[in-house]
């Protein structure tokens, strides 16, 4: 199979042959309208797919029509093939699709080889603190580069970010549309309809029906969340704690803000990281703290993605200026705080 050039029109027969007949031993996981497959050619190339398949007995989080699903597909290849938006290193490059039976059969190869998806990996301890960060940044400069080009992804969530075989994360599903500023000059555009998934879907789009750049933020935020607390938070646990991850969080932020007067009394993060050699206190407050602002229910005071990649660049690029043969990133002066304040500055307002 070809990678170069124009994507490859395939069969549904393609698919099966490719993920051995989607067998239990390639599935990765399960995205908002289908699922993902690891794939392996006649010739050994390792691939990704994924498919729009729903057996009688499995439920999708919403159902799509027809229609709806070979319009997703349209722009998803649309996107993809695009060289200004589809040539980013975090965005996945394509390989092929299948549609047939008016989007019965629907289909996406993709050229990466998939190390597992980033939802597997949060609640895992070989996860590392430092992968999870290389993870955030990869998936904030991939929104970044949308956002530039004005279009919002919609529906970030980790489910929808593949780690190739070197960690690399690789967003491979999205809701992509235009912005309202865009948006307003196609008053026949339907922008005020748009999945995700509850728990990363910003209130404010719930109550003014707009969706923004900053609502893309939000979700990021709660990807964040999860990245540094290992808890993923899909529906049953929303709906058995009663209380959605933004709340959650906001709450436990400023509890511990006000029970302490040091740093460490804000954090979020999972207790297991603070035995990691590549894990410092001082990157744990930093962190909370951004994930926290992303999240913020005043849309002004969440950074822009812009902001966000700045501030997660200039972590890691410290790690590499004071590391050591002894330890990797593990900052041991005194002035790290202040180091960390010295970065570009990261948002409008002062708690």
């Amino acid at each position: 199979m070809e990678i170069d050039g124009k994507p490859k029109k395939l069969s549904w027969r393609d698919l099966e042959v490719l993920t051995d007949s989607f067998s239990k031993e390639n599935f990765i996981v399960n995205v908002q309208f289908g699922k993902l497959y690891r794939g392996k050619t006649p010739d050994a190339q390792e691939l990704t797919v994924k498919i729009r398949w729903l057996p009688p007995d499995e439920v999708c989080t919403i159902v799509l029509c027809d229609d709806a699903i070979v319009d997703r597909l349209e722009r998803e290849l649309s996107v993809l093939t695009n060289p200004d938006l589809g040539n980013h290193p975090n965005l996945v490059k394509l390989i092929g699709y299948c549609c047939e039976d008016q989007g019965s059969h629907y289909g996406v190869v993709y050229d990466v080889r998939s190390k597992d998806s980033l939802l597997n990996l949060i609640e895992k301890d070989d996860f590392t603190w430092t992968q999870r960060m290389q993870a955030a940044l990869g998936v904030a400069r991939v929104l970044e580069h949308l956002h530039e080009r004005n279009y919002l992804v919609c529906n970030v969530h980790p489910a929808h970010v593949i780690l190739d075989q070197d960690s690399n994360p690789v967003l491979l599903d999205f809701s992509l549309r235009p912005d309202r500023t865009i948006a307003k000059r196609y008053p026949n555009y339907p922008c005020t309809v748009y999945y995700g998934y509850d728990g990363y879907i910003d209130p404010l789009f719930v109550h003014n029906g707009f969706w923004v750049k900053r609502a893309d933020v939000f979700s990021f935020g709660i990807v964040l969340l999860e990245l540094i607390t290992k808890f993923v938070f899909d529906q049953s646990k929303c709906d058995a704690a009663r209380e959605f991850p933004a709340g959650w969080a906001q709450r436990q932020y400023r509890q511990k803000l006000n029970s302490s007067s040091q740093p460490v009394g804000c954090l979020l993060v999972h207790k297991s990281f603070d035995s990691a050699p590549d894990f410092d206190v001082c990157d744990g407050v930093a962190i909370t703290k951004l994930a926290v602002h992303c999240v913020d229910l005043d849309e002004r005071k969440r950074p822009t993605m812009t902001q966000i990649v700045n501030y997660l660049q200039g972590i890691i690029d410290e790690w590499d200026t004071q590391s050591t043969e002894e330890t990797a990133g593990k900052k041991k002066n005194s002035n790290a705080e202040n180091e960390r304040k010295s970065l570009l500055p990261l948002f409008d307002h002062e708690d």
